[in-house]
């Protein structure tokens, strides 16, 4: 990517980093507990990941998503939708934002799925659980036809041309959390990713996917263990190599302090297109309860194959209603 566009993603991660540090706060037990009816959450934030995917050149990817998610005792209802920005001869879906039908719900995507997660948050899809001590951090619109006049590419998507930008496809998800004894749960979850996202910018696939997926999660005191499964049905376009996936991984966190906690992730995934090898991803994050109901999220982490991320990065802010 250009320096332009890194430096427009470095001075974002400070401006959003410079806004929310003067509220930070003790998390508090009004934080922690939803109440008999509910509670709503808005996420956004930024996130960057660099990496080649077993092509010449990187591809670069600036993502903001933006989600609402409702939360009732175990369950937990979500909708998120991106604006991306891409620079590079690679899919989307290469990148780990793709994979994880887009950010998770940190604005990370991938990992971060455990009680004190950070970097994806609060999920109920790809990504990225809840109950108790959760921190709520959250984290693919045009519809365009191809013609005869477009050029398609071996995977399915169209275009030659490697810089492009919009909105990404909408992921509506579901999650509900089991309690199975004192500090353990059982967390099943349903993601369907609705191939709003435009197929002739390399954004979308043009189809419907469904991710399911389970987290099983352990409190030890301050610290959480969890590990993760998925299944990800891929809806396949004509003449494409796309196919459905299996993913896994796991992680652990702990309380710092009072509203901080701190943490790493591990996740593995195949690729989405048959024949590549898998992604292998490690993230370390911190997250911060902050004063009237805001939640911030910062992330870093790297790839160990050539199908990973050379580098990702990024932050997101929650505000409970």
């Amino acid at each position: 990517m250009k320096n332009s566009m890194k430096s427009a993603v470095g001075a974002a991660i400070v401006g959003l980093f410079v806004a929310a540090t003067p509220a930070m706060a003790q998390q508090s037990d009004e934080d922690q507990n939803t109440g008999s009816s509910g509670s709503i959450r808005m996420n956004t934030g930024l996130s960057y990941s660099s990496g080649d995917y077993g092509e010449l050149e990187n591809t670069e990817v600036i993502g903001i998503p933006v989600s609402l998610t409702y939360k009732k005792d175990g369950l937990r209802l979500r909708v998120s939708v991106p604006w991306v920005m891409i620079e590079g001869p690679g899919s989307l879906l290469a990148t780990p934002e793709g994979r994880d039908a887009f950010f998770g719900d940190s604005g990370g995507g991938g990992q971060g799925r455990g009680r004190g997660r950070g970097r994806g948050g609060d999920s109920g899809n790809s990504g990225s659980g809840s109950g108790s001590k959760d921190i709520e951090v959250e984290d693919e619109l045009d519809d365009d036809v191809i013609d005869d006049d477009d050029i398609v590419d071996e995977d399915g998507f169209a275009g030659p041309d490697n810089s492009r930008s919009g909105f990404g496809d909408v992921n509506v998800s579901a999650l509900y959390s089991i309690q199975l004894a004192s500090g353990t749960y059982f967390e099943p979850a349903v993601a369907v990713k609705l191939p709003t996202a435009s197929r002739t910018k390399r954004l979308g696939t043009g189809e419907v996917d469904v991710t399911l997926s389970a987290d099983l999660v352990q409190e030890i005191g301050d610290a959480t263990l969890y590990v993760h499964g998925r299944r990800r049905l891929a809806g396949k376009p004509e003449g494409s190599t796309l196919r459905s996936t299996w993913g896994a991984g796991g992680g652990a966190s702990v309380r710092a302090t009072d509203g901080v906690y701190i943490g790493a992730d591990y996740f593995w995934q195949q690729s989405a297109f048959a024949g590549r090898q898998a992604s292998s991803e490690a993230s370390a994050w911190a997250s911060f309860r902050l004063s009237e109901g805001f939640s911030l999220t910062t992330y870093a982490g790297t790839g160990f194959n050539d199908s990973s991320a050379d580098f990702f990065a990024g932050m997101a802010i929650g505000k409970r209603f």
